[in-house]
């Protein structure tokens, strides 16, 4: 199977696209053919070497994509040909998405409806971080409408982070 693999830190360049044997499942798992991956900032900031935690190389990134279940080794919560939304916020934040087939704990993926667009769902983390951000990160904080739509910030912010390459 193919993966994106990275074998050293650096720009998109250290992203490698390798062969790789598709995972030997363990009882327990299931395995997910992805259809779309998601990138979203701690990927960046894994792949630039600059993340509070780092995988040892060489390490296949990815923390969020979507597929089919293709082998369901026994699950009775998921069955083969079911669309999944993975996050490796439910897999002990390994990474190991940006690959064609993904092993994973059977309570790992989020079963999505069939007709679910996978493109968009590949997204869903993100909506998942607001959505935290919002009713957890800004208890008892005082806002004020921002300039910016759909956001808030507190008196105390400080302007956004900005990561050049």
């Amino acid at each position: 199977m193919k993966a994106i693999q990275m074998s050293e830190t650096g720009g998109p360049e250290v992203l490698k696209l390798v062969d790789v044997p598709i995972p030997v499942l363990k009882q327990g798992e299931v395995l997910v053919k992805t259809h779309a991956i998601g990138v979203a900032f701690p990927d960046m900031l894994v792949r630039s070497g600059r993340y509070p935690w780092m995988p040892a190389l060489p390490y296949v990134p990815g923390n969020e994509a979507t597929g089919h279940v293709v082998d369901a080794n026994g699950s009775q919560e998921l069955s083969e040909g079911q669309p999944v939304f993975l996050t490796s916020w439910d897999m002990g934040f390994a990474g190991g998405l940006y690959a064609e087939y993904v092993a994973v704990r059977a309570e790992g993926p989020w079963a999505l409806p069939a007709n679910v667009d996978m493109d968009e769902a590949a997204s869903l983390f993100n909506y998942i971080v607001a959505w935290l951000l919002l009713h957890q990160g800004a208890r008892g904080a005082e806002t004020e409408p921002s300039a910016r739509a759909g956001s808030a910030q507190t008196p105390m912010a400080r302007p956004p982070m900005v990561i050049r390459e």
